[in-house]
Parts: C-alpha cells; sequence; structure tokens
C-alpha cells in the first residue's frame, strides 16, 4: 500500500519541479514580445508640415505613437502661438546622447575599480570583466538592469550619476561573495544581455 502512495506521489513531485531552482524568476526582458510589433522599424528622421493657408493660431498637437508593449497610444500637447502658414513647421528628433567636435557618439567609461568597468554608449552597456556572472534580473519604478558577478572583495558602494539619456545613473555594490552592477534608465527598455570576450554586453531595443 505504501510503495502504491509513493508511486502516485513521485510524479506529481516530477512534474513540479523547476529544471534550475536557482534560475532567476525575472525574464531578461522586459515584457513578452508583442506580436504586432514590426520586425524591424527604421530610426524616425524628421517631417516637415505645411499648415492650412487658413491657419492662424496653433492650439495643440497630438502625436500618435506605439509602445515597448506594442500598444498605440497619443499624446496631446496644448499649444497657443501665432503662425504664419507659409513658413512650414519642423518635426525632428533632438539628440541628446553628447557628442565630440567630430559629431561622434561620446562614449561614457567608468572604471572605479580594478576589476570591473562600464562603457556605456546611447544603446550598448558594455561591462568588462573577467568575473563569472551569477545572475541578471531587471528591477521597474524606475527601471534598472541589474548583473551579479562572483567575486570576494572588500570595497564600499560605487555610485554615479549620469543624467545623459537613457542612463540616469550606475552603482556597484559588495554583498560579500558577488558584487552587483546596476544600471538605472530614464524609461523601461526591451534588452539582451550576451557574453563577449571581456564581458559582457546590454543592448536596449
Amino acid at each position: 500500500m505504501r510503495r502504491f502512495i509513493l508511486l502516485l506521489i513521485l510524479p506529481t513531485l516530477w512534474l513540479g519541479a523547476r529544471d534550475n531552482p536557482f534560475r532567476p524568476v525575472i525574464d531578461t526582458t522586459v515584457l513578452p514580445e508583442p506580436t504586432n510589433r514590426p520586425a524591424s522599424i527604421p530610426p524616425f528622421q524628421g517631417l516637415s508640415i505645411t499648415l492650412p493657408s487658413d491657419a492662424r493660431v496653433l492650439k495643440g498637437v497630438t502625436l500618435r505613437y506605439q509602445n515597448v508593449e506594442g500598444a498605440v497610444k497619443s499624446v496631446t500637447y496644448d499649444l497657443n502661438g501665432s503662425v504664419d502658414w507659409h513658413i512650414p513647421l519642423y518635426l525632428a528628433p533632438r539628440k541628446s546622447f553628447k557628442n565630440d567636435s567630430a559629431g561622434k557618439d561620446t562614449i561614457l567609461r567608468y572604471a572605479p575599480l580594478a576589476f570591473v568597468s562600464l562603457q556605456l554608449e546611447p544603446k550598448a552597456v558594455y561591462i568588462r570583466t573577467r568575473d563569472a556572472k551569477i545572475r541578471a534580473f531587471h528591477l521597474s519604478d524606475p527601471f534598472k538592469i541589474a548583473v551579479d558577478f562572483k567575486r570576494t572583495a572588500r570595497f564600499l558602494t560605487k555610485h554615479k550619476t549620469l543624467n545623459t539619456p537613457p542612463y540616469k545613473a550606475v552603482d556597484i555594490g559588495n554583498h560579500g561573495h558577488y558584487y552587483r552592477v546596476v544600471v538605472t534608465f530614464d524609461a523601461p527598455y526591451r534588452y539582451t544581455l550576451q557574453k563577449t570576450p571581456d564581458g559582457y554586453v546590454i543592448r536596449l531595443r
């Protein structure tokens, strides 16, 4: 009788067990990939808008956009300014990432410790270290990506405020037998984490 009960319980335990109980519960992407998001969308370059000939006062602008989940939303900006319809309006993205004198994107570097350094580009964060990765996860409000690396070290928490979109700050904290690299962003982003010859790279999408 006991053997019969044990045979009934074992399949249930087998089905309920996780393949890897130490695997992070939080996925490495912000949300499941939306089915209505196009595979590839070229960057918005700009739009010249010619107003109707009877336009005299611009009262507002409404923009429709697709968010990170794939839903289409709209946002309205109230305005109240006179316009000359002969002069076209121009809508274009203003680059917020710093540029050097040659017009190229400035690369932000942060190396407060000998065994780990960061290189931040407009859509990529390179974490250079020889230490083994333990886990990676993200947090929301504010949106942060955290990566834990194995190392027994003693140091005070390192913090650097960036305020260079999309980056807000970088923190490196000591947790005894591992340390945590945390990058704080200005909004939620889809991302991938990939191994590189000299560490890891977080790519924003």
